[in-house]
């Protein structure tokens, strides 16, 4: 049988986010796939990048968007530039 459950490592150990269903000492082998955000993570950040461009015309974002883009461009957010 095999399963796919989140896990946390802390202090040195794979703590399941869920109940997961193994006699005590059952040895299993894990495959470590990083997890960058949580569901809840990604669209929390999804929402605060949102209130980035509240307020700002289609005009604005465009060049906010621009400038984050071209490396070569000072940016926008720098007094004085580069």
């Amino acid at each position: 049988m095999s399963e796919v459950v989140e896990a946390v490592f802390e202090d040195g150990v794979f703590r399941p986010l869920e109940e997961v269903h193994f006699p005590e000492g059952q040895r299993v082998s894990l495959s470590i796939l990083p997890n960058v955000l949580s569901r809840q993570e990604a669209e929390e950040q999804l929402h605060a990048w949102k209130q980035v461009y509240a307020g700002l015309s289609p005009e604005e974002i465009r060049e906010v968007e621009e400038s984050a883009l071209d490396r070569n461009r000072p940016s926008i957010f720098l007094d004085g530039g580069p």
